[in-house]
C-alpha cells in the first residue's frame, strides 16, 4: 500500500507530469519563482533583493532579471521557458504548478505540471483549466504574496499521505502556542505540536490500509495499534496545516473526537471554496512507529536510534542490553 498526494487525489494523476529541469544549463532558475507572479513586476523586484537561491543553495550565478510572467519583454526574450511558458507532451499543454530542489543534484529541480489544455486549442479538458486554480483549491495561495513561501506551502499539496478520515470545522480546535521570552521574542516551544484524542487516533490504522479492513491483515479493532504520534496534513476552513499531533485521552489537553491545532501549524489561509459544514480529510504523512506495525502488533520492526537518544534512555533507566550496535 502505496501513499498518494492531496493534488492527485482530487485532480487525478493523469493531469500531472513530473519534470527534473537542469537550471544551470537553460538558466530556467531565473524564472522558478517569477512562474508565481502574474501581473506585479515589482513582486520580481522583492526576489531580486533575497538573491537567487532556492531552500538556501545558490543556483548559478546568472542575475535575476526584473520581468514577472505577465511581462511581454520576457515571453520575448526567454519563450522556451518551461516555468514561465509551460510545455507541451503527448498533445496536451502542461503548466507549472510548484517543485523544489532536487535532493542529490545540483541546479536540477523537479516541477510539477498541470494539464491546462490541449494543443489543438478545442479544450475538451474537465476543469480546472488553470494551475491558478489547482493551487488555490488547497489553499488561498492569492493571499500568500511572496513566491518563495508560496511554493514551500505549494509542495505540502504534493506530499505522499494516507487520507484517514474527514472532519467538521467544529472538531477543529484552533490554540495558541506556548512562547518564552518578551512577546515570544525567544522562541515557540510549541511549533508545529497538536493533539488528537485517543477515540479520533483510532481510525488512523485503517486509513494506512486504505480504509478496507480485508487489508489490515485479518486483525480485529483490538489488535489494531494505537499510534503515539502522527505527522498530518489538513486542507480546512480554518487554513492549510502542517505539524505532529500527539496522541492522548485527557480531555483537558483534547476533547473527544476532536484535534487540537497550534497557530505556528498553520501556513496558509483557508480556501475560499471550502465552507463550514464542508468535511475536511485529516492526512497522515508519517507515524512516529512504522505503519505496518499498527496495522498489526503481531509484527515486529527495528528502529534505529542515534548515540545520543540512546545514551539520554539509558539515563532514564532503560535497560542498556535493550540497544543493539548496528
Amino acid at each position: 500500500i502505496k501513499p498518494s498526494c492531496a493534488f492527485l487525489r482530487q485532480f487525478g494523476d493523469d493531469r500531472f507530469i513530473e519534470l527534473s529541469i537542469d537550471c544551470k544549463r537553460n538558466g530556467s532558475n531565473m524564472h522558478f519563482f517569477q512562474s508565481f507572479n502574474e501581473t506585479r513586476c515589482e513582486e520580481c523586484e522583492k526576489c531580486i533583493k533575497k538573491g537567487d537561491n532556492i531552500g538556501g543553495i545558490k543556483l548559478g550565478n546568472k542575475p535575476w532579471i526584473t520581468y514577472c510572467s505577465g511581462c511581454s519583454q520576457s515571453e520575448k526574450s526567454y519563450p522556451k521557458c518551461v516555468f514561465l511558458n509551460g510545455v507541451e507532451f503527448a498533445g496536451l499543454h502542461y503548466e507549472f504548478v510548484g517543485g523544489e530542489l532536487h535532493a542529490t543534484k545540483a541546479n536540477v529541480i523537479e516541477g510539477w505540471f498541470f494539464a491546462t489544455k490541449p494543443t489543438n486549442g478545442i479544450n475538451t479538458l474537465p476543469p480546472p483549466h488553470s494551475v491558478n486554480a489547482v493551487r488555490n483549491w488547497l489553499a488561498d495561495f492569492d493571499a500568500v504574496t511572496s513566491p518563495f513561501k508560496k511554493n514551500s506551502r505549494l509542495k505540502l499539496g504534493f506530499s505522499p499521505t494516507f487520507p484517514c478520515f474527514t472532519l467538521l470545522d467544529s472538531q477543529i480546535i484552533l490554540i495558541d502556542d506556548i512562547t518564552v521570552g518578551n512577546n515570544g521574542s525567544s522562541g515557540i516551544m510549541t511549533d508545529g505540536c497538536g493533539f488528537i484524542h485517543a477515540d479520533l487516533a483510532r481510525e488512523i490504522p485503517y486509513g494506512l490500509s486504505n480504509g478496507s479492513p480485508t487489508k489490515l491483515l485479518s486483525c480485529t479493532r483490538n489488535t489494531v495499534g494505537l499510534p503515539l504520534m502522527v505527522q498530518i496534513r489538513l486542507s480546512c476552513k480554518k487554513g492549510l496545516f502542517k505539524g505532529c499531533l500527539t496522541v492522548t485521552k485527557d480531555v483537558k489537553l483534547c476533547p473527544e473526537g476532536k484535534i487540537v491545532l497550534r497557530k505556528s501549524m498553520k501556513k496558509a489561509e483557508g480556501a475560499t471554496h471550502i465552507r463550514e459544514d464542508t468535511p475536511s480529510m485529516l492526512a497522515v504523512n508519517n507515524t512516529f512507529e512504522h505503519p505496518q506495525r499498527l496495522i498489526n502488533r503481531s509484527l515486529n520492526f527495528f528502529t534505529h536510534l542515534s548515540r545520543q537518544l540512546c545514551l539520554f534512555l539509558v539515563h532514564l533507566h532503560v535497560p542498556q542490553e535493550r540497544f543493539e550496535p548496528t
